[in-house]
């Protein structure tokens, strides 16, 4: 439940990003993205740096034929200091509730059929195609395909910590630079209000490369998840971005709870088929093609938004 309820930062961002200027939105989506990033490095350093035992010191800690931990104390006192950290941030969330200026929604009354008339536009169903198919995918690879991948090349866990605090490197300058460049793109190029598109399929790329790899070469899981890092960051700064500018104001609420629902969903299906194929080269034949559907998706998007530049100084409407 927690883990699901993490995307109503997307929709804060999507809040916020409401009083810049439109040409603004994906860089600062990049930058606030790039903090959340921080917790890929920071939190498998304090991992390996406090909680890990050291083999060389303590290996009595570890069951001398897997080399996996001989007990989850460990994991129990560092999803301890996890749960303790969350505990203030909620509670300083609560403390600066009183300040916050109530705001009435002006599409209260907009039925379901009218919601869904934003569908009509290309941009939005290449928003659709990304979080159902794809992100699904890469959010059960993060979370099991790397770990399947690790034990299948015999990594030890000090290896596994290091390979995904390098991942979470490559997704904070995946954020920042993809976000930084949409902007330039679309108020400096002929690319024009394309730009976010064009960066969004670049990002997607990686994923593509990343699961075509894993296909034909699984030993090559540490590029992979590089690969996979950098995409995941450039999307989850540009998405927000995205969603603000094509979806009204009023309604990103109900798309942002709908698309990472089915996203959610289809997580877990993606997951269930992991285990059931055991990670092997269908499944990631499986993320290829999700990945290569969401590249025609917003490639084609960028052809119909091709220029003119999108203007310096207009703030985004309500």
């Amino acid at each position: 439940m927690c883990f699901g309820a993490r995307f109503l930062y997307v929709v804060g961002m999507c809040a916020i990003l409401g009083i810049f200027p439109k040409r603004l939105v994906s860089t600062v989506s990049g930058i606030m993205a790039a903090f959340v990033t921080l917790g890929y490095i920071l939190l498998p350093s304090i991992w390996k740096g406090f909680f890990l035992p050291l083999p060389d010191i303590t290996p009595e800690a570890f069951n001398s034929e897997t080399h996996n931990l001989a007990n989850l104390k460990p994991v129990s006192s560092f999803y301890f200091l996890l749960s303790v950290m969350y505990a203030c941030i909620t509670l300083s969330g609560l403390a600066i509730a009183r300040w916050l200026k109530p705001q009435q929604s002006s599409s209260v009354g907009s039925s379901l059929t009218q919601r869904l008339r934003s569908l009509r536009d290309p941009a939005a169903m290449a928003q659709v195609v990304l979080v159902v198919a794809l992100l699904g995918f890469i959010s059960a690879f993060m979370t099991s395909g790397v770990a399947d991948a690790a034990r299948r090349a015999g990594a030890k866990p000090a290896e596994i910590s290091n390979t995904v605090s390098l991942m979470g490197t490559f997704g904070l300058v995946g954020r920042l630079f993809h976000g930084l460049t949409a902007d330039y793109l679309c108020a400096y190029t002929r690319v024009g209000q394309a730009g976010r598109e064009v960066m969004s399929a670049a990002a997607v790329s990686c994923s593509f490369l990343a699961f075509c790899l894993m296909t034909v070469s699984p030993g090559s899981w540490k590029i992979a998840t590089f690969l996979v890092g950098w995409s995941h960051g450039g999307l989850f700064a540009l998405s927000p971005a995205t969603i603000r500018v094509t979806f009204p104001k009023a309604e990103i609420g109900f798309w942002i709870g709908n698309l990472f629902t089915f996203m959610g969903i289809m997580s877990w299906v993606y997951g269930r088929l992991g285990v059931a194929l055991q990670w092997n080269f269908v499944m990631y034949i499986v993320g290829s093609v999700a990945a290569l559907l969401s590249v025609i998706s917003f490639l084609f998007v960028a052809c119909i938004r091709w220029g003119p530049r999108e203007p310096s100084f207009v703030v985004q409407a309500s």
